[in-house]
């Protein structure tokens, strides 16, 4: 299974990566760093039960938009489904979802949206229902990552359910 994580720079993507790895034991890869701005994504894979899930993290800084926006092409040939993070103290990372959500139309993927630092305000539910509506996603909550490690699991878990139960997913090569 392929999950895009995708979102604006500081919304937590890489935090949410990590925090997986560190549950689950896998390696870190030397170039995944929070704070590090780089054009390429960051892949990480873990074993979830008997499934091997990879984690493309993309970098959300604008100066790398057109280079994301090539190597996400290459990387949908192969399936997979986008997880859109917003930050609740940041409404403007919530709206730029829908240029993220951009990069993948036209292609078959999952969509998926959650909101993270909600433990520095309370989102704007009327915010999230209408992006989540403007750009396909099933809203999957609030969390945050940091501060609430369990977080990051339970959405892994939540995805995997919705993944299989839609039978959203489309087989890739290798993973």
């Amino acid at each position: 299974m392929r999950i895009h994580v995708c979102g604006e720079g500081g919304v937590g993507k890489t935090t949410f990566v990590l925090t997986l790895v560190k549950r689950f034991d896998a390696a870190i890869p030397v170039a995944a760093r929070i704070g590090v701005r780089t054009e390429r994504p960051y892949v990480v894979e873990i074993s979830y039960g008997q499934r091997k899930i990879r984690l493309y993290d993309y970098p959300g800084q604008a100066e790398f938009r057109e280079v994301v926006a090539t190597n996400l092409a290459k990387e949908l040939v192969h399936g997979g489904h986008a997880l859109f993070i917003g930050d609740c103290s940041r409404p403007d990372t919530i709206t730029g979802l829908e240029r993220w959500a951009k990069l993948f139309d036209g292609v078959n993927v999952g969509r998926y949206m959650v909101i993270n630092k909600v433990d520095v305000c309370d989102p704007d539910i009327g915010l999230i229902a209408d992006v989540s509506s403007k750009i396909g996603a099933r809203y999957l909550g609030a969390f945050t990552f940091l501060r609430e490690p369990e977080h990051a699991a339970r959405i892994l878990r939540t995805l995997v359910y919705m993944v299989e139960a839609e039978s959203v997913d489309i087989p890739s090569e290798g993973v």
